[in-house]
């Protein structure tokens, strides 16, 4: 157990809990220190490397706040990026569009997608002398083909 290896202490002194995989008074050698939430890390035998991806969560300022639900930008149809995991980084999540977007990652936030559907696959072909328009990027099914200039 934590008490019998000693294990307590090491795990304490790092603000975590140990954690014994047997319940066995016998077993020795198979604790594990375990960060606290919303932390996450553990290490048999030794203080863990603690890190939080504000992706996964759940914490105050992340991009999920309540357990068992997505985050805010999978939600959204967007991918979740936390560029530093270290225990000291909150804040810096980011929401990044999915391709074909060309609209940028928008920090805590969910990013506004914009697609140009003349650079999307499959869509935006126009015949030979014919350019693909959109006029607008934020709405969908309104490009058409236009003349090219002689």
């Amino acid at each position: 157990t934590c008490a019998f290896d000693g294990a307590a202490t090491p795990c304490a002194a790092a603000g975590q809990r140990c954690v014994d995989a047997s319940a066995w008074t016998n077993a020795t050698g198979d604790w594990s220190c375990e960060c606290e939430a919303p932390l996450s890390g553990s290490k048999v035998r030794g203080a863990a490397t603690c890190v939080v991806n504000e992706c996964v969560g759940p914490c105050d300022g992340c991009a999920v706040t309540v357990a068992g639900e997505a985050n805010v930008c999978a939600a959204a149809g967007q991918e979740c990026r936390d560029p530093d995991i270290g225990p000291g980084s909150r804040g810096d999540w980011l929401c990044a569009c999915e391709p074909p977007s060309e609209s940028e990652a928008l920090q805590g936030a969910v990013a506004q997608c914009e697609v140009n559907e003349c650079n999307a696959p499959g869509v935006g072909s126009c015949g030979d002398g014919q350019a693909c328009f959109d006029g607008d990027f934020g709405a969908d099914g309104d490009w058409h083909c236009v003349c090219a200039a002689p």
